[in-house]
């Protein structure tokens, strides 16, 4: 079975007044038909707080994710948007993409050329880099 390494980086667009969090780089090899999940590992917070001053941490379906059915041909990778566990397809901007936002979409992974997408909302929101860095047989 052919299975592709892929590189995913998530950062943030810029918002006024917030300082951002560094970049979260994560890898994952995953098969020819599987779906490649494209989401924050570990907890995720809201920006109010509890009663005792803690921060409130987001329920799994408010989170953004991206999930995505693998399909690789030769030497490339091609991504094809599906629902997640919700039943939820989050919209995306495709950077260089001269689709309509909020488009389900697909996309293709080659070496040495990244993709980058992002959750676009006033003032800014979370953005991430794929990368293509293997595919074995």
């Amino acid at each position: 079975m052919t299975h592709a390494t892929i590189v995913m980086v998530l950062s943030a667009v810029a918002m006024p007044a917030i300082k951002l969090p560094p970049p979260e780089t994560f890898s994952e090899t995953i098969a020819d038909g599987e779906i490649l999940k494209v989401v924050p590992k570990g907890k995720l917070y809201t920006t109010a707080t509890d009663d005792h001053g803690r921060p409130i941490p987001l329920e799994p379906k408010q989170i953004l994710r991206y999930y995505f059915r693998v399909a690789i041909k030769d030497q490339e990778v091609v991504l094809t948007q599906v629902p997640d566990e919700f039943g939820k397809s989050d919209f995306f901007d495709l950077s260089g993409s001269s689709e309509a936002y909020g488009v389900k979409r697909s996309f293709s992974l080659k070496a040495g050329k990244p993709v980058s997408f992002s959750y676009n909302v006033p003032g800014g929101g979370p953005a991430w880099t794929l990368s293509l860095q293997s595919i074995s047989k």
